[in-house]
């Protein structure tokens, strides 16, 4: 072979081995694990990884880890933007002992979502297998946002930690179960960390304390069930707990009290009874019958609940923020949540006279602008009498 020729050959080859490498390191944006699987695999659909933490490695970020079929997918810490969707048929588990399930550790901008998990520590906090009993089941270290969906934790000292150090952080738990844990959901951030926890649509029950927050960490408990604990409310240290309406409080030794109430609108009071007919007038002096007297008027209705009204115009998207036109029947305050998606992105709290007025939105998540998209924002008005209002908007930013 002419020397020329074989020196374009030895250039092809080392051209095709240095593109292994890229080839064998490229991240998916969907992984899958299996009970039958192999972290050795590419985490497709067709050759699944074993585990959360093998998937993890082969994810791309804002990818999503799936299961195929029921398994245990061991311990994890996330490090980046990730959704790990393990519902359907996939629905599996996490069984650790001494040590948490779930660490999430990710950018002070990325988002997590959690789905469908199971997590379950080998011990009872409380008893004497307490040592074998989950750390946490989910403990939340940095991220922008955390959302936990349908997740199961159970026999953890801690279900749910939330203890960011440097960065703020929110944290969704909806529709989920923290069973038999030491303390259900603990909100305590340290140093420059702050974080916002907002638990719907959930159960805390057999836990020695259902719901801590301290060190000016913020939780909000709504729509849920706080049932079989020692102790349900356990603010402390600068810490605030809101019972923002139908939390249900059942069977705790101590209910304990949160920081602050928000009560729902009751229903209106029973109807007063008619009042009585008038007497008949007397005779007069011609001996003509007097004329019947008028009837007596209706005795007044007991006051029903003070009830507040809001309506909600379309909103006006300009460069820098977003206004929501409102109109409240009477002064309130107007709590407003926005999503993209199931995440929560921002939280503007507002004061609002009566009459027409405008809940202004930033277009900020974090530090960030808000990118395109559509947005839902959900609003809660609430009066001083504890009566509220609720109303949801659109936002679409191009």
């Amino acid at each position: 072979m002419p020397r020329h020729a074989r020196s374009r050959a030895a250039l092809s080859a080392l051209a095709v081995c240095a593109a292994l490498p890229a080839a064998a390191n490229a991240q998916a944006t969907r992984t899958w694990v299996s009970g039958v699987g192999d972290d050795v695999n590419p985490c497709s659909r067709t050759s699944p990884c074993k585990t959360l933490a093998g998937a993890q490695s082969k994810t791309a970020a804002w990818g999503t880890i799936g299961a195929l079929d029921h398994g245990g997918w061991g311990s994890v810490t996330i490090t980046k933007a990730l959704t790990v969707d393990v519902s359907g048929d996939g629905a599996g588990g996490i069984l650790v002992s001494g040590a948490p399930g779930v660490i999430v550790n990710a950018g002070a901008t990325d988002d997590v979502v959690l789905r469908a998990l199971v997590i379950r520590g080998s011990g009872d906090c409380g008893g004497a297998t307490s040592a074998q009993a989950a750390t946490a089941g989910v403990r939340v270290v940095q991220a922008r946002s955390v959302t936990l969906e349908d997740v199961t934790v159970a026999q953890a000292t801690v279900g749910v930690d939330v203890a960011p150090s440097a960065a703020a952080v929110d944290v969704t738990v909806s529709r989920s179960r923290i069973l038999n844990a030491c303390t259900g959901i603990r909100v305590a951030p340290t140093g420059g960390g702050s974080a916002d926890v907002l638990v719907t649509g959930s159960t805390v029950a057999n836990a020695s304390t259902a719901a801590l927050a301290v060190n000016g960490g913020s939780l909000t408990v709504a729509d849920s069930t706080l049932a079989s604990n020692a102790l349900a409310y356990a603010p402390a240290g600068g810490g605030t707990l809101v019972s923002a309406g139908n939390v249900r409080l059942m069977g705790n030794a101590s209910d304990g009290e949160p920081t602050r109430t928000i009560a729902v609108a009751g229903t209106a009071g029973p109807r007063g009874e008619p009042g009585s007919a008038g007497a008949t007038g007397a005779h007069g002096a011609t001996g003509a019958t007097g004329a019947t007297g008028p009837q007596g008027t209706s005795a007044p209705s007991a006051p029903s609940a003070s009830r507040l009204v809001m309506l909600v115009g379309r909103p006006v998207v300009g460069r820098r923020s977003v206004r929501m036109p409102v109109a409240l029947s009477s002064r309130g305050t107007v709590l407003a949540t926005v999503f993209r998606g199931r995440t929560r992105v921002a939280t503007i709290l507002q004061g609002v006279a009566p009459g027409p007025r405008a809940v202004a939105w930033n277009r900020r998540i974090g530090r960030r602008a808000a990118p395109r998209g559509v947005y839902t924002v959900r609003l809660m008005a609430t009066a001083a009498t504890g009566a509220i209002a609720r109303g949801k908007a659109r936002v679409v930013i191009r």
